[in-house]
């Protein structure tokens, strides 16, 4: 092999070993970009969780607001009935008081 082309091939591996240097720099460059970008998606679904947490707290609350309201009309329903039981039962005694006393309630 001559000269010339001994330094034609030496100059293409130094030309080589730049290049594939650049790529890895290329290559580490591109992996701090793409993890920075993982970064920032991360924490920005860690936003949007936290969000969706706020938002469901409230809801849970809310309804636990509507359940105990739920079961208050529930025991205020039953109390009505029986002071209705207990109103129709009094206005039976009532008549049967007027009953006796004859029409009116007028003795």
């Amino acid at each position: 092999m001559s000269d010339d082309a001994l330094s034609m091939v030496l100059g293409a591996l130094v030309r080589l070993e730049g290049n594939l240097a650049k790529v890895q720099d290329d290559l580490t460059s591109l992996r701090v970009d793409t993890m920075a970008r993982l970064d920032r998606h991360e924490n920005h679904l860690t936003s949007i969780r936290d969000d969706i947490s706020v938002a469901m707290g409230g809801t849970d609350h809310m309804r636990r607001i509507s359940d105990t309201t739920r079961e208050d009309v529930r025991g205020l329903a039953e109390q009505l009935g029986t002071m209705w039981r207990k109103v129709n039962r009094l206005e039976e005694v009532v008549r049967g008081l007027s009953d006796r006393t004859g029409e009116g309630g007028k003795a």
